[in-house]
């Protein structure tokens, strides 16, 4: 007896969206590994000639990827149709209030990263460094890591992982392509410390990009918050009177110490930290009050209710690109018991 599947009954067809979340997978991965392949070798390569110079050293960690592994990876999600996106204004006021409620995200995913690393150190017993503070604290000159931090990166990395890869996956769904790119965007750092905030930027980055279609808001977005967090934050950080107080290099019952350690920089750095906190503050009450106002379009191909994990995720492309990226948070973490 033959049992007819009536058309309601039936899976819905998702394999062109699978095969095209495959070939984008692919292309990251593809980038992944150029980049921290060639990054190895060349930090191998200039260890055993003795190079130490740090410019030397940025321009072998960043010039293969924003110059071989990015090539790399749009070469390989060419193939993939795009669909640009309408061209919309965001508007200042609206700008300036997604801009708050990045604060408060960036902010708050760093916290929670940090809280996840305290928790790895103490079940493993390991110390965890986070690569941006060791990026900020490394000797690097000001004007080579504002070109890096709040120039090269913002504008590589929103063009990638929001023009490149939205334009191809939000004909499946806007809110699919706003949550795979931000987790993808988190992944790609390669590290706890970083992952959960970039995430949660990615969302909030992504949703500009899918309302708006312009890559400047984003762009411009990404540098002011890399600007706060790394520039300012680590110009401050890297003062002597500034570490010795954060670090507990005084006595804490000589008040004379104290006061004597109240320098212009550590006032300037009280400053920053009250601005930093009233704009995480104002960004959390933001986050609420507009998190309901969220609206997305459906999508022409948009992929079922149930069926988004499935088709996003499990497929040969984005399974070799998480899994390389999970191997890469491990090597970071465990790395002092690996070597």
């Amino acid at each position: 007896m033959i049992t007819e599947i009536s058309s309601a009954e039936r899976p819905p067809d998702t394999r062109e969206a699978r095969t095209a979340f495959s070939r984008l997978g692919i292309a990251v991965f593809v980038m992944l590994v150029v980049t921290y392949g060639v990054q190895i070798l060349a930090g191998i390569a200039l260890g055993r000639a003795g190079i130490r110079n740090v410019i030397v050293l940025l321009l072998f960690s960043y010039v293969p990827m924003y110059c071989v592994a990015f090539p790399a990876g749009y070469l390989i999600m060419r193939s993939v149709p795009k669909y640009p996106l309408e061209l919309l204004d965001l508007g200042a006021g609206r700008f300036f209030r997604l801009l708050v409620i990045c604060f408060f995200l960036m902010y708050g995913g760093n916290l929670f990263g940090n809280l996840v690393n305290a928790v790895i150190s103490d079940l493993f017993g390991i110390s965890i460094t986070d690569p941006v503070e060791s990026l900020v604290t490394g000797g690097i000159p000001m004007p080579a890591l504002f070109v890096l931090t709040v120039i090269l990166a913002p504008f590589f990395e929103e063009l990638f992982f929001r023009k490149l890869l939205i334009d191809r996956m939000n004909v499946y769904g806007q809110g699919t392509a706003i949550i795979a790119t931000a987790v993808m965007f988190g992944l790609f750092h390669g590290n706890l410390s970083q992952f959960f905030y970039a995430m949660a930027l990615g969302l909030v980055f992504g949703y500009i990009y899918v309302k708006t279609g312009k890559l400047r808001y984003s762009v411009f977005m990404h540098m002011i918050i890399n600007f706060w967090g790394g520039i300012v934050s680590g110009s401050l950080v890297t003062n002597e009177s500034i570490s010795a107080l954060i670090n507990g290099g005084f006595d804490p019952e000589d008040a004379a110490e104290v006061f004597g350690m109240i320098t212009p920089a550590v006032a300037l750095f009280f400053l920053y930290t009250i601005v930093t906190l009233a704009l995480a503050v104002a960004g959390l009450v933001l986050f609420f009050r507009h998190s309901r106002s969220i609206s997305l379009e459906t999508a022409e191909m948009q992929i079922p209710k149930g069926h988004a994990f499935r088709t996003v995720w499990l497929n040969a492309g984005m399974i070799l690109f998480t899994i390389a990226c999970f191997a890469m948070m491990a090597l970071t973490v465990f790395k002092d018991l690996l070597l």
